[in-house]
């Protein structure tokens, strides 16, 4: 099991705030720090199953950005562009993977200790929860049609793209449907429209590494703004 350090869901939600800040307006060598600064940042917190798959990203963009570089083809700056703008979001997708990991018990008194509404805290939690479970559905479906080979790899996926991306569409919606009512009569359940304040048996409060994280958050943070 991944050993990761235990930070208070406030900090993990500030760190998603100011890197989704940071990155608006930053030049190409200040996203691939801050690239860097969240894949350690994940890494402290146990997420690295999809750190290769933003290497992959990373890969692609400098690949398509040399060849529209040297060739001035179309496709290629097509290409340079378009994976410049997923890097572009690659350190929010980070801060966002680990705070995504928060479990929702946590999540919630964190917000209810800031006084947030119960209106934006609980759609806030049921959408980090929803997000996971939607991820599973997807996989599931995607064994399924590579059983039935109907997949978008297979012969008919590369004849036939609009059936399969029926067979995927159809599917999930139902699927996402039904997750989206269990998870409104789960909130239900466990009083999340009552009145009265929430007790909670997790504690929030802020330890040493939640200090230093935020400490390293904002001189990152000054440091990148004073370089604009």
């Amino acid at each position: 099991m991944t050993k990761r350090i235990a930070l208070d869901p406030r900090t993990k939600v500030i760190v998603v705030l100011v890197t989704g800040f940071l990155i608006f307006g930053s030049s190409v060598d200040q996203l691939l720090l801050l690239v860097a600064a969240m894949a350690g940042y994940a890494i402290l917190n146990g997420s690295r199953r999809s750190l290769f798959f933003y290497l992959l990203v990373l890969l692609f963009y400098f690949l398509f950005d040399y060849l529209a570089s040297e060739t001035h083809n179309i496709v290629f700056v097509s290409m340079a562009f378009i994976s410049y703008f997923i890097v572009c979001f690659l350190p929010a997708l980070l801060a966002g993977e680990v705070l995504a990991r928060t479990p929702t018990g946590q999540l919630m008194a964190a917000l209810a200790y800031w006084r947030v509404p119960k209106t934006i805290s609980i759609a806030f939690a049921v959408s980090l929860r929803f997000i996971p479970i939607a991820g599973m559905e997807i996989r599931a479906i995607h064994e399924v049609m590579v059983q039935r080979d109907v997949s978008f790899f297979s012969r008919t996926g590369w004849t036939h793209p609009w059936r399969a991306f029926e067979y995927v569409l159809v599917p999930l919606m139902t699927r996402l449907l039904k997750i989206s009512d269990e998870l409104t009569a789960s909130a239900v359940t466990r009083g999340a429209e009552a009145p009265q304040r929430r007790t909670s048996l997790h504690v929030i409060k802020f330890q040493l590494a939640d200090y230093l994280i935020l400490f390293l958050l904002f001189v990152l943070a000054a440091a990148l703004l004073r370089a604009r």
